[in-house]
């Protein structure tokens, strides 16, 4: 490629949403943002079909005795989902031996009702799309194609608000969308291993905001949402009590103020500090994260130079 496009990934999987945005130039792949959801996904949209059915049924009885039949419901309500994503107008829902009518329960899905019933999940998934433009500092102009990756873009109706949103022209159906993360983690693990030789070089993001917690719940951030890697950060902390002779750092991702609401990735402590008030032991507490998505957070005693770490593999500082 030697003109030079802004692609959008819109990745929307089974339980998670990620949008990226990257400029290809020459071989180069420069992330420019991401943003994204670990709690959205095809499994929040066949949760919402199985509460509408128990509750358009007056089921919430027989479902409080017997979760196994609320999960016998999600399977089929998920079978359903898949057919209407499909082009299929409607899908039945079947249960036999259902204790509410005696022998069996039946209905159908019509793909009205799901888009009815999903509108309003379907359109906060443009928010992300919002919010990485403006951390990519581009408008929708900007983007030459989207490309849908994950199972859940089948659904109609996501298709069509993105096409309503860039353009129908822009958005590419040609990736097998099931199989896009799989080729693309098997080629990047040939690039790093060596066995693919070519001249295309990955610049990435950090897609989380990194950080420890402090005081009660209280996020302080270390590494921001969208940093250039690799990179390396440093930041200051003290003890929170008189005479802490040993001080935990839980390491969190995530763009919430409260840790509560993100999430945990590890933890590690620092022993042996000398006794002094509080606020006078200091640590200093580094987040290095390689080309790889690796990250190693090192926390140094000031006053002894005694030092811990852990390093974390977890994708969380790389895109799947």
């Amino acid at each position: 490629i030697t003109e030079e496009r802004n692609v959008l990934i819109y990745d929307l999987g089974g339980g998670t949403l990620d949008v990226t945005i990257m400029t290809l130039k020459n071989g180069d792949c420069d992330v420019k943002s991401t943003w994204g959801d670990t709690h959205l996904g095809g499994q929040d949209f066949t949760e919402l079909l199985v509460d509408h059915f128990i509750k358009e049924n007056r089921f919430e009885e027989y479902i409080a005795e017997d979760q196994f039949l609320r999960r016998r419901l999600w399977e089929r309500c998920e079978i359903a989902k898949k057919k209407i994503s499909f082009n299929k107008p409607s899908a039945p829902i079947l249960l036999d031996s259902f204790p509410a009518k005696g022998m069996e329960f039946e209905t159908k899905l019509t793909r009205n009702r799901f888009e009815e019933l999903c509108d309003s999940l379907f359109r906060s998934t443009l928010d992300y799309v919002h919010q990485s433009l403006r951390d990519a500092n581009m408008d929708k102009s900007s983007i030459s194609e989207v490309v849908l990756v994950g199972g859940s873009t089948r659904i109609p109706k996501i298709q069509q608000l993105l096409a309503d949103y860039f353009g129908d022209q822009k958005i590419k159906k040609t990736i097998n969308p099931d199989e896009a993360v799989a080729k693309g983690a098997a080629v990047l693990a040939a690039k790093l291993n060596g066995n693919l030789k070519d001249d295309v070089v990955l610049r990435d993001v950090a897609p989380f905001s990194l950080g420890i917690e402090t005081n009660e719940y209280d996020m302080a951030t270390v590494v921001k949402k969208n940093s250039r890697i690799p990179l390396k950060r440093t930041k200051e902390f003290v003890t929170r009590f008189d005479n802490q002779t040993n001080v935990r750092f839980p390491v969190y991702e995530g763009e919430s103020a409260v840790t509560t609401d993100n999430d945990l990735l590890g933890e590690f402590n620092l022993t042996d500090i000398p006794p002094k008030p509080k606020g006078e032991a200091k640590f200093d507490v580094t987040f290095d994260i390689d080309r790889n998505g690796i990250l190693k957070v090192t926390a140094v005693s000031t006053d002894t130079g005694r030092s811990n770490n852990i390093t974390i593999t977890k994708s969380a500082c790389a895109h799947k």
